[in-house]
């Protein structure tokens, strides 16, 4: 027999989203195509991407939506016994990551609560 709580990856996927939306940066397509290349760089800079000189301004805005529209998990397993029953247990969790996420001191400035982000976006979901 087989018990417990099942959720496919694209339900926590969604929860994640949801939960993580008040800490998350919103760039949209407009913000990107306003953006000058001076910009770009700025923006690319900041977060510690790769980038050259000589790459021009369509290059830079496509490496800086990628980085930032893009979320990594991490998932972890267990296979464990306990009084002689089988469990394999998965956790969830998605990466700090600063292209992405508000730093402390930024979500601060913003809405001036003080927050540890990476805690809460480091936070597994079982």
């Amino acid at each position: 027999m087989v018990e417990g709580r099942k959720q496919p990856v694209t339900v926590v996927r969604e929860n994640f989203l949801r939960s993580h939306s008040s800490y998350t940066r919103k760039m949209s397509e407009e913000e990107l195509f306003e953006m000058s290349r001076d910009e770009l760089m700025q923006q690319l800079f900041k977060v510690n991407a790769v980038f050259s000189d000589t790459d021009d301004k369509g290059v830079l805005k496509a490496k800086l939506k990628k980085i930032s529209h893009t979320r990594h998990l991490k998932i972890w397993h267990d296979f464990s016994t306990v009084a002689n029953h089988g469990h394999l247990i998965f956790m969830i969790a998605c990466f700090y990551d600063p292209a992405l996420f508000y730093t402390n001191d930024e979500y601060e400035r913003k809405t001036k609560r003080k927050v540890d982000i990476q805690t809460i976006i480091g936070s597994p979901e079982v």
